[in-house]
């Protein structure tokens, strides 16, 4: 009998923008050994919010520039994820599911201050949200149809849910494409690893025009 044991392990680490004068090299923020997997930065921008298996379930965490020990920020038993500030920076939001669950996930809206949380909308296993950094700017989600040869986009307010939906786009293959809201929340810029074409989409979020960044 032969077989092959493997375990795999993803970290996060800090560094500051490089520019001609800066060379510091990034360093390791996350020193356990599970898969640790970034999403947004705290409003003052010193602690990175991620989440993390490392305690058996996905669970959300909040850890400081230069500390070694990361904080959970959430109580229960489901699975949490991808958590990342409204834009009026007084609320985390973040998927929550019961942990083994694979079809249904639940957008959920924590404030900082204080309080109950909030369900905001209900989406499929493989959907995605972003939000502007700026006040008053969009929060988008994406949700790729059951074929995968079309990801659909829906505006959502972070404590109304749902507004109607803005547009698709058609897919190139299997894989989900991956994005990103700009700060204003008026560009979505898309990278489809489907496709061949080294370039990235820009999708203006009010026209729905499309231009093309090629690399």
């Amino acid at each position: 009998l032969i077989f092959i044991k493997e375990a795999s392990e993803t970290n996060v680490y800090v560094t500051e923008a490089h520019t001609a004068s800066s060379t510091k090299p990034p360093s390791r923020l996350t020193l356990d050994e599970g898969l640790d997997v970034p999403s947004s930065w705290t409003a003052d921008g010193t602690a990175v919010l991620f989440y993390s298996d490392r305690n058996g379930n996905w669970k959300i965490f909040k850890q400081v520039i230069g500390s070694e020990n990361a904080e959970p920020l959430l109580p229960g038993a489901d699975d949490q994820t991808q958590p990342r500030l409204t834009p009026d920076r007084t609320s985390i939001l973040y998927w929550s599911k019961p942990a083994g669950e694979s079809q249904k996930m639940k957008l959920v809206r924590m404030p900082l201050g204080g309080g109950p949380s909030q369900e905001v909308l209900e989406a499929g296993a493989n959907a995605s949200f972003r939000c502007g950094s700026q006040a008053g700017s969009a929060c988008v989600l994406s949700e790729p149809a059951e074929d995968a040869k079309r990801l659909t986009f829906t505006r959502f307010d972070p404590q109304h849910g749902r507004i109607p939906s803005l547009f698709g786009i058609a897919v190139a293959g299997s894989a989900i494409p991956q994005w990103d809201l700009s700060p204003d929340g008026h560009t979505i810029a898309l990278v489809d690893p489907n496709e061949t074409s080294n370039h990235v989409r820009l999708l203006n979020v009010a026209s729905q025009e499309t231009r093309v960044l090629p690399l």
